[in-house]
């Protein structure tokens, strides 16, 4: 994993100062991934009896959501991501 996290590091640098759609696609998912890998180790834990059992559930801060909230809307000229069907 180590090599894997080293080239998505360059990745990010990279795009940081060139690419900036790309930096923030990398910035929320380096976000939603620290969620995901804290809820997994906690979950881990307490299936092996390092931590007392829970309903905990991964959760996202408020900017996960609004940057969830804000790529599901349109933008001008594009269409919906997910339309009601009438």
């Amino acid at each position: 994993m180590v090599g894997c996290q080293r080239a998505l590091d360059r990745s990010l640098e990279a795009a940081t100062a060139s690419d900036p759609a790309t930096h923030r696609l990398l910035s929320q998912l380096y976000g939603e991934e620290k969620v995901s890998g804290a809820w997994y180790r906690h979950t881990y834990g307490e299936l092996t009896g390092r931590h007392p059992l829970s309903a905990s559930l991964p959760l996202l801060d408020a900017e996960q959501v609004v940057r969830r909230a804000d790529s599901a809307c349109p933008t001008a000229g594009e269409p919906a991501a997910c339309s009601a069907v009438a």
